[in-house]
């Protein structure tokens, strides 16, 4: 009698686990979301500002401020340090509402990088205009034209083929010059997708936009 009770009781254990196996398997991992791949003219970022704290940690910024130190390497720009400042939103984004981590060197001059992908989508070098000796030797705008597209291939390594597609246009306000190219066919958007290289006479950058990498090109 107690071998058959025994037997009973492992067959009821048995049963047991295999049920509890079978849910465990056909339930979804609650922290898990599905993957999407964007349609061309989708947005790729989805990183919100309520997604970061007010302040991080260095190991926490650690990422952002390597792309920031290879962009600064790129655009000759002073290795100064680093300071986060806050988490704001980029204006100039595709929605007007893109999330981004600002940053600012001992000088003043402003990186935002954009946190999804760790890229820097705007630097803001103003600041630094007023310490250009008056007595700089101008570059002819052809050559500021020839520097910017230099600069924006080593960012962007297929823009050369990219070119195609984008419209261009450059502008002169006194001794600054801006380089444009923005993608076309958007529609839905607040500001079209683009990558601007601002240059003052001397060659010198104060200004730089890349939203092109934000959106799944057509």
């Amino acid at each position: 009698m107690m071998k058959k009770q025994t037997f009973v009781l492992f067959v009821l254990l048995g049963a047991l686990v295999a049920c509890t196996s079978a849910t465990q398997t056909t339930q979804p991992a609650p922290s898990q979301s599905p993957v999407v791949s964007p349609e061309p003219g989708q947005t790729l970022a989805v990183c919100l500002q309520a997604d970061f704290p007010a302040a991080q940690s260095f190991a926490d910024n650690l990422p952002q401020i390597e792309t920031i130190n290879a962009i600064r390497t790129l655009f000759s720009l002073p290795g100064l340090p680093l300071e986060f400042i806050e988490m704001t939103t980029m204006i100039n984004s595709p929605n007007m509402d893109l999330a981004v981590a600002l940053y600012q060197d001992a000088e003043g001059r402003k990186y935002f990088v954009e946190p999804c992908s760790n890229q820097v989508v705007e630097i803001d070098a103003r600041v630094a205009l007023s310490s250009i000796s008056s007595d700089a030797v101008p570059l002819s705008q052809e050559a500021l034209r020839a520097k910017a597209e230099e600069l924006i291939r080593g960012v962007i390594i297929d823009f050369d083929s990219m070119q195609a597609t984008l419209s261009y246009e450059e502008g002169v306000k006194g001794d600054y010059f801006f380089f444009n190219w923005r993608a076309t066919g958007f529609t839905g958007f607040m500001n079209k997708p683009f990558v601007q290289i601002g240059l003052h006479k001397s060659g010198e950058l104060f200004a730089y936009y890349n939203t092109l990498d934000q959106v799944a090109l057509p």
